[in-house]
Parts: structure tokens; C-alpha cells; sequence
């Protein structure tokens, strides 16, 4: 019964792709998508002292709020910047 299952997923899933790369609109929003997640990582790299230090902020927040109070803070990542 699984080895069914597991079958009938494989050819939905291969099927599913077949569809998305050989039609046109696919291939164009795969792109699309590519083009955004490289963006967003660009962004993020660019930014990234100050999500690091939005994070640890919300954490410390989140900690310090804690009833018993006994929980330790953490402090921001020690990182390298580039020369």
C-alpha cells in the first residue's frame, strides 16, 4: 500500500513539473521567483547587521518579559565585516 502511494506521488510530482517547465507561463514565473528570492537575499545580505540586531532586540523583549526572570539574554553574534 505504500509503495502505491509512494508511486502514485512520485508521478504526480514528476507529472506536476513536466507541466511547470514546459509551459511557457511556467518557465516565466520559475524565473520570476528566481529573480524575487535573489532580491530578498541580496536585501538580507545587505541589511544584515540590523536584522541580526532586530532579532536579538526581540529576543532580550521576549526574554526580559519572562515571569520567573531568569532566563539570560543573549548578546549579538560576533561577525566578521569584510574589508
Amino acid at each position: 500500500m505504500l509503495d502505491q502511494m509512494y508511486i502514485k506521488a512520485k508521478f504526480s510530482l514528476k507529472r506536476a513539473l513536466n507541466h511547470l517547465f514546459n509551459e511557457e507561463k511556467g518557465s516565466s514565473e520559475v524565473i520570476a521567483l528566481v529573480v524575487v528570492i535573489g532580491i530578498v537575499l541580496i536585501i538580507a545580505f545587505l541589511f544584515r547587521d540590523q536584522i541580526i540586531k532586530l532579532f536579538v532586540d526581540l529576543w532580550n523583549n521576549l526574554v526580559s518579559s519572562n515571569s520567573d526572570g531568569n532566563a539570560d539574554k543573549i548578546t549579538e553574534p560576533a561577525i566578521k565585516k569584510p574589508k
